[in-house]
């Protein structure tokens, strides 16, 4: 029984670490842009979402011919329950 439990729960997890919200790029004003990602789960933590930001920078500015240079980024902290989870906002221009 514990056996089963501790599947399901590993699987649970495994399936909404991929999962995220993610808003794709948008114009911030002054040549600037922000992107922001949200796990869909409190149990995935930031790292993946993060990860997810820039390189969806990096695609973005290579696109145009240019690198991205990050100017900042925000990251919410716990806990996160009851639709609270982990988000950033990547804030970056493409030099």
């Amino acid at each position: 029984m514990k056996k089963k439990i501790l599947v399901l729960i590993g699987f649970i997890a495994l399936v909404s670490s991929g999962c995220s919200e993610k808003s794709g790029v948008y114009a911030s004003g002054s040549g600037t842009y922000s992107i922001t990602n949200q796990a869909a789960t409190g149990l995935s933590g930031k790292q993946d979402i993060r990860t997810n930001a820039y390189k969806e920078a990096a695609v973005y500015c290579r696109q145009k011919g240019k690198d991205f240079k990050v100017i900042k980024m925000d990251e919410n902290e716990g806990p996160y329950i009851l639709g609270k989870y982990p988000r950033v906002t990547l804030q970056f221009r493409c030099i």
